[in-house]
């Protein structure tokens, strides 16, 4: 993009050197379409750092969490991080990606009958929240809510280096 922009500006300087009217307005004109260019760039990279800042560390959700509804664990291996989920009396959900998102966890899982399914793990008040964000398995659907989970803090301790 700078190296776009040098040329640009020595293309401007060359054509009004030669004094062409002519040539030094489509100069111009090219060099706002590059201002436009570069101001969306900006912006773009401004969302992004934005996205990258408002994500929740990971490692804050590694530990145990229960409550009557069942067991979450989260844990983490070098750079790389895992979730369990159990629902008692209706599932283990082990296998997936975890990732952070700008409100908590984000749990890309397989369910019981073999397609995918999206859970949000996010923290609410002194309490967390396990949501199923989307699913089309009839025993867990999309928008059931499980509320109250709360951190093992024994185990958490054991956890930390």
């Amino acid at each position: 993009m700078k190296k776009l922009l040098v040329v640009l500006c020595m293309l401007t300087l060359a054509v009004t050197a030669c004094g062409k009217e002519e040539a030094s307005s489509d100069t111009l004109e090219v060099s706002e379409e590059t201002q436009a260019v570069e101001d969306n760039s900006k912006k773009e990279a401004k969302v992004v750092d934005e996205a990258k800042n408002e994500s929740v560390s990971l490692d804050d959700y590694v530990g145990n969490y229960t409550n009557e509804d069942g067991e979450i664990t989260i844990t983490k291996d070098g750079s790389s991080y895992s979730m369990e989920v159990i629902l008692y009396g209706l599932a283990d959900l082990d296998e997936g990606t975890v990732t952070a998102s700008d409100k908590g966890i984000i749990f890309n899982t397989i369910d019981p009958s073999g397609e995918a399914m999206k859970l949000s793990f996010v923290k609410a008040d002194d309490s967390y929240t396990l949501k199923v964000e989307e699913s089309t398995w009839s025993n867990l659907e999309t928008g059931v809510v499980y509320e109250g989970f709360l951190r093992d803090n024994a185990d958490v301790t054991a956890q930390t280096p």
